[in-house]
């Protein structure tokens, strides 16, 4: 939790404590009213059945142990503080503006185990957010999406970055291993890839120019 959001949310709650019939964080459920600037924590597996779930501006997502599912959550310059671990099932359609300082793709189901196929859930995070952060230690990528008539592992936008930041202790970085057997394609500028070996004989490309980075 970054210190903005967390003194912002200690005065929450020093308020919520004063002011019990004062409304400003309620639990998400599929039939909430979204109001702006409101804190909604999910703490249950949260059913869209098939529908849109549109936030109303700078609202918080706080995920405690919940999850969303089935149908579309879009957001609007919306916040979302949880931990690298699933809360976007496979069937939710994430959209619209997040500000969001790290995403992760286990947000999406990634595993990070070396042989779960880990592609989808990475470029759902990257095309999502800005910044994706890969804490586990090998992310594999197996499949191929279509882009500019050609088959890519992952395709990262202008203006998005890619971090391995594996901590093992407060002195040293494990940087992440992505078994990569196609093509990470750098498709506009304004890129960065940093902390991110690659392994298994993939390349990132970039301009229409191959560069091995980082190969183990």
């Amino acid at each position: 939790m970054n210190r903005r959001f967390s003194i912002i949310y200690f005065l929450f709650i020093v308020i919520r404590l004063c002011c019990p019939n004062l409304a400003f964080c309620e639990v998400l459920t599929n039939k909430t009213v979204i109001k702006a600037d409101m804190i909604y924590e999910v703490v249950d597996v949260v059913d869209l059945v098939g529908k849109q779930m549109k936030l109303a501006k700078n609202c918080y997502l706080i995920f405690r142990g919940g999850i969303i599912k089935n149908g579309e959550l879009v957001g609007n310059k919306s916040k979302i503080e949880a931990s690298p671990v699933k809360i976007f099932n496979e069937d939710l359609k994430v959209s619209g503006n997040w500000t969001v300082e790290k995403a992760y793709p286990e947000w999406f189901g990634a595993k990070a185990d070396g042989v779960h196929d880990d592609r989808a859930a990475i470029q759902n995070c990257i095309n999502n957010f800005r910044d994706t952060y890969l804490m586990g230690d090998v992310y594999a990528i197996r499949s191929y999406t279509e882009c500019h008539g050609a088959k890519r592992g992952i395709v990262m936008p202008a203006y998005k970055s890619l971090v391995g930041t594996n901590m093992r202790d407060n002195h040293s970085q494990i940087k992440t291993f992505v078994e990569l057997e196609s093509v990470l394609y750098l498709s506009e500028r304004c890129n960065t890839v940093e902390g991110v070996f690659v392994n298994g004989g993939g390349v990132f490309q970039k301009f229409g120019t191959d560069a091995l980075v980082d190969t183990v």
